[in-house]
């Protein structure tokens, strides 16, 4: 039946597979229907959004209202993906169907499993797979998935010792290092205390070994079941394939109507802060982080209401922070998830001792707007800001993926789902009204509102070590409590796991296993290309990209590449538009951009064709189209008229990347990079720890460096932003493209630059990071890319992954293999980096382990990851643009992908296996290590130094 004859049977009253139309909206946002179906025995609801899109969607969503801290529905995240009791094949996913997005992740309000597949069989085959993991997982005949990925004990005989590991106790513990994450916690703590958004979702270090089997395995029963149930499907899916899927795990269990349910409820402002701790490295002075909440009713045009205050506040609240002498870091969000949203203002860069003064001012500039009102140009900005953020969504998923999230949260909170996705309207609303509504709105959220509530994250230099203490005294505890009869049971338990990985699936499991062959795979490279096309301002690239939006980046060649030039570079792309220019001051240019532009964003960028490396420096804007040709005139006064001496502008725009650079982790990926392409190693002086350290140094007298700062960011906008020398990129839909290029402003030439020849990195580099977080990474330049290899890559990856977990190293292994020539193998919150650096010079050991079946279901992988990167399913809004740049500039032409391609499905094991050589040299190449711990680097710093 197809989907045609489908919906015409449920809107004619009629029931497919115990499925029932509940109600069809046009959702003119989506440009596409929007069919609820209701499944009549189980209670589960079914959302197909009926677009025809190429990139099928599926997901299936169910309410999260944990009662602790020990993270159990992230464990049972982790867990489900380990196969179910149909399909009881642990590495089911790359074996499987080949998929452009596969993803589980848990947030406030809710869990989620979606995938995401252009082929027509493969995504249904997914489906088939992943609907058994989800409602009859493996663990609930095995208790090893929640010993393995939640926790378990080991027994350390010769030192009487008890350790706690498991892949999300080792991650949570890294999530705690994180000042980011926990301002997320810990502000759903201040706002709803005693309710399950208070609770840590991913789990907390000192909790998560309090889950038992039989909380978790019970948790998992009464969420888990149909009548929780929201399936989201997306694009030209076949229907009726999908519902055929789920009808039997419906059909087996009936609704009861004890549906879980939460007591969600604001707090109310008692005057006092909430007041925790996250630990840094170093001085802990100016580094304080504050936090205030103002929860608000939820209706939908509550929430777009709020977008738009948001944006005319932050330019207010900004001021009033900067005139109390607060250069801090502002985030100022509206949090659309909870049953009850609200706006949250985030303050870093300060003591615990300003909190005062912080509330001072931030009181001062909401009073100021409501005052004084915006200016048209203000009100303007805030608006198409506003209509920007909502068309673009999160950028990080699949459409239909993110469409399944607007849908799951009004679902699991009780709201009208399609009205998750009406903004058109809420937006004519509120321009029509104009500001005396907004003004009643603002005043309502903030000065009338006593639905307040405060944080406070205070730095502590030796918080990670009072943890590990608390770690050890908790173990010993432990140990103390179990007789030598419990003693051997753990023992015996750990040995039983260690098994359990050791041991292959079940070949008759593997054979019953939807599998995509690769004679299902199209022989034609499916891929995205870049164009050149001519235009009356010279030769342009354009990627046709279906959308509405218009996207231009500027390309220039970096000609000069010593350190100090490079430094000054990263310092032009920092205060790029956020100066004045022309006859605007920096307020009223921040104003301008808002008004014509969705993005504005500058950042040096590499590229590695096999001449050399090549620096460029890119920027990079979205615009409407009715706003294009004023967009274009603004960005030339931004690039060629701006004027570097406001002080203020600078020491703002440096304090924000310092604040910033104090909480980010460290990038392993871009770091090994540097150790062997000269490009990428030039570029961490434009955003690496030295580049910080010369920020700091500027900041530290600002004033008296403000003639020489200001004269060198001159000097390096006229050397770099050379009018006559940008190549043009342009990203629209095929229908756009012919009436953007008419009204193109700039001159284009794309040229690659000049080769990058000095590499100006130490030959040794360890970041020190705050907690529990550990990298390794290692890499190599390849200097000739084969289909096989892209295989061996693959297969690599699988095999590293599961021999680390079975000596309990890294919880996360990814190999890359891009079309720059670069092979990255790194692993993310690895728990024993020696294991892991063993396991990467080790190649040869495991190459004999690879059969022939896996290195076939290898193929499948590395052509979905081939296929995503080469624009197949390039789900990122700007990500098609930027992989196809990237081709483009690296002189990977559509030719050379479907060399790639066709090598990559004639592969032979033979062929893949002989590449596992080219592997064992890139990861004996070269290393980058991040510790996080005085106590790791004292244990394995002679063995990095030995290895790097």
């Amino acid at each position: 039946m197809n989907n045609r004859e489908l919906l015409c049977t449920l809107e004619n009253g009629g029931s497919v597979l115990g499925f029932a139309l509940e109600e069809s909206r046009y959702i003119k946002e989506l440009s596409c229907t929007m069919w609820t179906l209701l499944h009549t025995v189980g209670g589960a609801r079914v959302v197909f959004f009926d677009n025809g899109s190429e990139e099928r969607c599926f997901a299936l969503s169910f309410p999260a209202y944990p009662e602790d801290d020990t993270g159990v529905f992230h464990i049972i995240e982790h867990c489900i993906v380990e196969g179910g009791t149909k399909y009881p094949v642990r590495d089911w996913q790359d074996i499987g169907p080949q998929h452009s997005y596969f993803g589980a992740f848990t947030s406030l309000t809710n869990t989620m499993y979606p995938l995401a597949a252009r082929n027509e069989k493969s995504f249904q085959d997914f489906v088939k797979i992943y609907t058994d993991c989800v409602f009859e997982p493996a663990f609930k005949v095995s208790r090893f998935p929640l010993m393995q990925e939640g926790w378990h004990y080991e027994y350390d005989e010769a030192a009487d010792k008890l350790r706690a590991t498991g892949i999300v106790l080792s991650e949570v513990k890294a999530c705690h290092d994180s000042a980011e994450y926990l301002q997320l916690i810990n502000r759903y703590k201040a706002a709803f205390p005693n309710s399950p958004y208070a609770r840590d979702i991913g789990g907390a270090p000192e909790n998560v070994p309090d889950l038992t089997y039989e909380h978790f395995a019970e948790t998992h029963d009464r969420f888990f079941r149909p009548e929780n149930c929201l399936a989201c499907v997306w694009g030209g899916a076949e229907l009726y394939g999908v519902l055929e899927t789920l009808a039997p795990y419906f059909e087996a269990c009936p609704a009861t109507g004890n549906k879980p349910t939460a007591d969600i409820r604001p707090a109310l402002w008692n005057g006092e802060p909430l007041r925790l701790e996250y630990p840094v490295v170093g001085s802990t002075a100016n580094r304080a982080i504050l936090g205030f909440n103002w929860v608000f009713g939820p209706e939908r045009v509550g929430v777009i209401a709020a977008e738009v205050a948001i944006r005319l506040l932050d330019g207010r609240l900004r001021q009033a922070l900067s005139k109390r002498g607060f250069g801090s870091r502002l985030s100022l969000v509206c949090e659309k998830e909870p049953k009850y949203p609200m706006i949250t203002a985030v303050v870093s860069g300060v003591n615990e001792s300003d909190l005062d003064g912080v509330r001072e001012a931030i009181t001062d500039g909401v009073k100021l707007l409501i005052e004084e009102g915006p200016t048209e140009d203000e009100w303007r900005s805030a608006l198409t800001k506003t209509e920007f953020a909502i068309r673009e969504g999160f950028g990080l998923v699949p459409e239909g993926i993110q469409a399944a999230l607007n849908a799951t949260e009004a679902y699991v909170n009780g709201y009208p789902m399609h009205k998750s996705f009406l903004y058109a309207d809420c937006l004519t609303r509120i321009r029509e009204s104009g500001w005396p509504e907004m003004r009643s709105f603002i005043k309502r959220v903030f000065p009338d509102n006593d639905r307040h509530t405060e944080f406070v994250m205070v730095p502590s230099a030796n918080l990670a070590q009072r943890r590990e203490k608390a770690e050890q005294l908790r173990l010993h505890a432990a140990r103390v409590r179990m007789d030598a009869d419990e003693l051997k049971d753990v023992a015996a338990k750990a040995k039983a796991l260690a098994e359990y990985h050791a041991a292959p699936d079940d070949p008759a499991a593997i054979a019953n296993l939807p599998r995509t062959q690769i004679c299902d795979l199209p022989r034609k490279m499916p891929c995205k290309t870049m164009e050149e096309c001519e235009t009356r301002s010279g030769k342009v690239l354009w990627l046709d990209n279906g959308e509405s939006i218009v996207r231009m980046t500027l390309h220039f060649p970096v000609k000069r590449f010593d350190e100090d030039f490079l430094h000054r570079l990263g310092l032009l792309s920092l205060v790029l538009g956020k100066v004045g220019c022309a006859d605007l001051s920096a307020e009223e240019l921040g104003v301008r951009i808002g008004i014509y532009f969705g993005e504005l964003r500058s950042a040096p960028a590499v590229y590695s064709p096999e001449d050399g490396d090549r620096l460029f420096f890119e920027v990079t804007v979205s615009t409407l189209p009715d706003l294009w040709k004023e967009a274009q005139r603004l960005l030339k006064t931004i690039l060629f008229e701006s004027r570097y001496d406001d002080a203020a502008a600078i020491r703002t725009a440096l304090q924000n990347y310092v604040s910033r650079a104090e909480t980010a982790f460290p990038e392993p990926e871009e770091r090994v990079k540097a150790y062997f392409s000269h490009g990428s190693a030039a570029m961490q002086h434009c955003a690496g720890q030295g580049f910080k350290e010369y920020v700091s140094g500027l900041l530290a007298d600002l004033d008296a460096n403000m003639p020489l700062v200001s004269r060198q960011l001159g000097e390096t906008a006229r050397c770099v932003l050379d009018p006559g020398g940008a190549a043009v990129g342009l990203s629209c839909s095929r229908k756009l493209f012919d009436e953007v290029k008419q009204k193109l402003a700039f001159d284009s030439h794309p040229e690659p630059g000049p080769v990058c020849a000095t590499p100006l990195i130490p030959p040794r580099e360890l970041f020190r990071a705050a907690g529990n977080m550990q990298f390794c990474a290692a890499g190599a330049r390849i200097e000739h890319i084969s289909g096989a290899l892209l295989a061996a890559v693959e297969a690599a990856q699988r095999i590293l992954s599961k021999r680390l977990r079975d000596i309990g190293g890294a919880s996360r292994v990814s190999a890359g293999l891009p079309p720059e020539r670069h092979l990255i193998m790194q692993t993310a919150r690895d728990p024993n980096l020696s294991s892991t650096i063993e396991a990467f010079t080790d190649v040869r050991s495991w190459a004999g382990e690879i059969d022939a079946a896996e290195l076939g279901s290898a193929v499948i992988a590395a052509s979905a990851r081939f296929g995503e990167r080469s624009g197949q399913g390039a789900y990122r809004r700007n990500r098609d643009y930027s992989f196809a740049a990237r081709d483009y500039w690296n002189g990977i032409t559509f030719d050379e992908k479907q060399r790639l391609w066709t090598e990559l499905l004639e592969a032979t094991p033979k062929q893949i296996l002989e590449a596992v050589s080219v592997i064992e040299k890139a990861a004996s190449e070269r290393f980058y290590c991040a510790w996080a711990s005085e106590k790791k680097i004292g244990t394995d710093g002679d063995l990095f130094d030995r290895r790097m």
